[in-house]
This record gives C-alpha cells, sequence and structure tokens, in this order.
C-alpha cells in the first residue's frame, strides 16, 4: 500500500509477482510431493499383487506337474490293459476279472489358486501392471477355464457311462448291496456284452485323461511364462 501510495508501482509489482512464484513454487512442490507419495503407494501395492500371484502360480505349478505324472503312469496302465482286448488267449472270464479290478476312479479335475488374480480384476488394479504381464495373466485365466470346462464335461459322460455299466455289471467293491446279492446278478448278467462295454469304457478313459494331459500341459506352460514375467518384474521394481 506504502509503495502503491508514494507511486512506486512497478517496484509492487515485483514484489507481485515474486509472492505469486513462491506460492506457485510452492503448490509444485506440495504436488510432487503427493505425486512421489502416490507412486510410492502404487508402487508398493503391485509388489504385494506381485508375490501374491507369484505364490498362487507356484502352488498351481507343483499341484499340475503332480497330476500330470499321475495321470501318465494312469494312461500307460490302461494301454497296457487294453492288449488284452487284442489276445487271442482273452475269455469272457477274464473280462469279468478285468471289471471286477478295474481302478473306476478318474482324477482330471484341477484347482487353481486365482484368489489374488480374481481381486486383482474386481479392484481394477490389474492397470498397474504392463501390456505384456496383463495379457499373460488374461491368457492364462482363458486356458484355465477351457480347461476346467472340457475335463469337467468329459469327466461326467465318462462318470455317467461308468454308473451304467455298473448298474448292469456289479462292482464288488461298492458300498452298496451285499457280496452274495452281486454274485446273483453276475448270473444273471450278459457277459457276452461285457467285452464291448469294458472296450468301450478304457478307451473313453484314455480319451479323457489324454484330454486332459493336453489341456493341462498348455495351462502349466501358460503358467510358468507368467512366473517368469512375474518374478522379472519383481527384480526390476
Amino acid at each position: 500500500k506504502n509503495t502503491i501510495m508514494k507511486n512506486e508501482t512497478g517496484k509492487y509489482l515485483k514484489y507481485a509477482i515474486g509472492e505469486i512464484t513462491l506460492v506457485v513454487i510452492g503448490i509444485l512442490i506440495a504436488l510432487q510431493i503427493n505425486n512421489w507419495n502416490e507412486n510410492i503407494k502404487k508402487d508398493t501395492l503391485k509388489a504385494s499383487y506381485i508375490t501374491s500371484l507369484i505364490d498362487d502360480y507356484t502352488k498351481d505349478t507343483i499341484q499340475l506337474n503332480n497330476s500330470i505324472k499321475g495321470n501318465n503312469i494312469m494312461f500307460k496302465n490302461l494301454d497296457s490293459i487294453s492288449q488284452l482286448f487284442y489276445s487271442e488267449k482273452s475269455n469272457l472270464e477274464d473280462f469279468r476279472i478285468l471289471f471286477k479290478n478295474f481302478n473306476r476312479l478318474i482324477r482330471v479335475t484341477n484347482t487353481y489358486n486365482t484368489n489374488s488374480f480374481k481381486v486383482l480384476i474386481s479392484s481394477g488394479n490389474i492397470d498397474l501392471f504392463d501390456k505384456e504381464l496383463v495379457e499373460a495373466l488374461m491368457e492364462l485365466n482363458r486356458v484355465q477355464n477351457a480347461e476346467i470346462e472340457v475335463s469337467g464335461r468329459n469327466s461326467d459322460i465318462y462318470l455317467g457311462l461308468m454308473t451304467s455299466m455298473a448298474n448292469e455289471f456289479p462292482i464288488f467293491s461298492s458300498n452298496t448291496g451285499s457280496k452274495s446279492t452281486k454274485l446273483l446278478k453276475w448270473k444273471s448278467a450278459n457277459l457276452n456284452k461285457l467285452p464291448v462295454n469294458m472296450t468301450n469304457i478304457i478307451r473313453f478313459k484314455q480319451y479323457v485323461i489324454s484330454r486332459y494331459l493336453e489341456l493341462t500341459g498348455n495351462v502349466l506352460i501358460k503358467t510358468e511364462y507368467a512366473l517368469e514375467l512375474l518374478n522379472t518384474r519383481l527384480k526390476d521394481d
């Protein structure tokens, strides 16, 4: 005020510009600090997601490798059993014994650790990751769902066929019905149908397992690739 009254406007303008400059600099510094803090929060959150995903996918690789190993063994066993179909010495009693001792169980269902991925998607924080990693995670989720759908459908069909066959040819290891009742049912069963039914069951079981191995092998490849990217990002950050 005194400066203006003394008609020293130029001096006043310099003072005003200086004040404004200081305020602007202060605001810019505050914004920079705020951005810095936000980036730290994002980096911390990103690292947390990466660590959780690595943990989930590492568990998946262990499960998948064990399941693939077990199903490969089962497939080879079925291949050995199927040789009976082509033996000239095989008879109806051989097929009856085969069915009695046949391992009806089938394990072609994977349970994936998807909690971290689901949280990542539902929260919208997938944007924290770069394009390459996002595409790898989305592709992995796609092949997981495809495997679950196909293997589940094939398993249901197999179990349906096995149930129908068990109604016609009693299973001794079943908990339903006494052993004497099952022996009577075996006497009245049409054993001539057993070779064809057994052949169909074993061949379809082989198909279900081979399809499972194909799909699960693909999931394993995608999982290992996602793990490779995640571990790289964790080191870089």
